[in-house]
């Protein structure tokens, strides 16, 4: 009782209001590596500030137009984002507690797709001991799967959903602390407007802000 009424107090003051929900979101039209989407891409090019997000690679780029609905004003909003997380999270070098992360499970891309062609990104917090990874270390691993998985140019397209699994979990396996870090500081740079539904199975515990996953701008 006292851990539930602990968690409680922690969770006041979470901010989701930059967690997009989006289940109504249409099928894209424009096809990858069309003239249309050229021609968005060049669209985009033009509104990026000199520096890094003018310099960046065209993977990266075609990453925020394509999960920005190849807008080309929003995704050129969201690269120095995208850019501010991998350097945050320190994406570019793996280290020893990320493969550890990895090699857990908690996180996983099932290689499954939704009716929406979203791909299915398996959250299974009973793996997770906020002991061990604390809340970079959980931003970071979320980060690196969810940036792996839009890789593929369909994936970045369609979107992500994100099926949390909360069979087992107990509050050994809750961090209100994880969730906050990863609103203020992970979600606003995914390039992704659409990994946000969630679904729960056998849900004990009712959680479906602790991991926000994108955000609208």
């Amino acid at each position: 009782m006292q851990d539930a009424t602990k968690l409680a107090a922690e969770m006041k003051g979470f901010d989701t209001s930059k967690v997009a929900v989006d289940d109504d979101q249409e099928v894209p039209t424009i096809a990858a590596g069309s003239a249309e989407e050229r021609e968005a891409l060049e669209a985009m090019e033009a509104l990026l500030p000199d520096g890094p997000p003018k310099t960046a690679s065209a993977e990266m780029k075609l990453l925020c137009l394509r999960g920005r609905k190849y807008d080309p004003a929003r995704a050129a909003a969201l690269m120095p984002d995208l850019i501010n997380l991998i350097e945050e999270l320190d994406l570019r070098s793996p280290s020893a507690q990320l493969k550890a992360d990895l090699a857990s499970g908690k996180v996983v891309v099932t290689g499954a797709k939704d009716e929406m062609n979203r791909a299915v990104v398996w959250l299974r917090l009973r793996f997770h001991d906020p002991k061990q990874c604390g809340p970079r270390d959980m931003g970071r691993l979320f980060a690196t799967v969810i940036l792996h998985a839009l890789r593929d140019e369909n994936t970045a397209r369609c979107g992500i959903v994100i099926l949390q699994d909360f069979t087992g979990v107990g509050m050994k396996n809750i961090d209100p602390k994880t969730g906050k870090y990863s609103s203020a500081n992970v979600s606003r740079g995914y390039p992704s407007e659409s990994a946000e539904r969630a679904s729960s199975i056998r849900p004990g515990l009712s959680a479906r802000s602790c991991y926000p996953s994108s955000r609208r701008s």
